[in-house]
């Protein structure tokens, strides 16, 4: 027994001595991405970061990326919360979220698109003037009651506009 002992302490320190001075081997360099990048946001952004996801595919054919239109507060929880690696925010990144290592990259500009009805007895005139930008705070920020002559210097319309 103690000779089997002996060999093994023996066979332990073989192995130690022969490893000395070897450094371990490093793992291999790459300059290829994770093998999937999580994104969850906005569905403001979704269209545009669909396309942006194909183009990064082209270069990156390995790399899968998860897109989610969940909303901006989501988003911004899972990155925030190590679920994804991309939060797509259509709004201002808020101190608590600053102080949790939140920052923000503009990428697109937003817009807001105004449909009337066909039918609507001023669209030939709100088709060729539009609104400015007056009309449409105080339709949709201020929440005033606006009549749709109001819109168009058209004082005997007094039909409400009903956003």
């Amino acid at each position: 027994m103690a000779a089997v002992v002996l060999l093994l302490l023996l066979l332990g320190l073989a192995v130690f001595l022969v490893s000395c001075g070897r450094t371990p081997p490093s793992p291999p360099a790459t300059t290829e991405p994770a093998n999937v990048i999580g994104v969850s946001g906005a569905w403001a952004l979704h269209p545009m970061m669909v396309l942006w996801a194909e183009e990064y595919r082209k270069l990156h054919p390995k790399v899968q990326v998860g897109l989610w239109a969940t909303g901006s507060g989501r988003g911004i929880t899972e990155a925030l919360g190590g679920i994804v690696e991309i939060a797509m925010v259509s709004r201002g990144i808020s101190p608590d979220e600053e102080k949790r290592g939140a920052f923000w990259m503009p990428v697109v500009r937003d817009a807001v698109v105004v449909v009337a009805n066909a039918r609507n007895p001023v669209a030939t005139e709100l088709a060729s003037q539009g609104l400015t930008r007056e009309q449409c705070a105080a339709l949709w920020l201020e929440a005033k009651d606006v009549t749709w002559g109001s819109l168009v210097s058209r004082p005997e319309m007094r039909q409400k506009v009903h956003v």
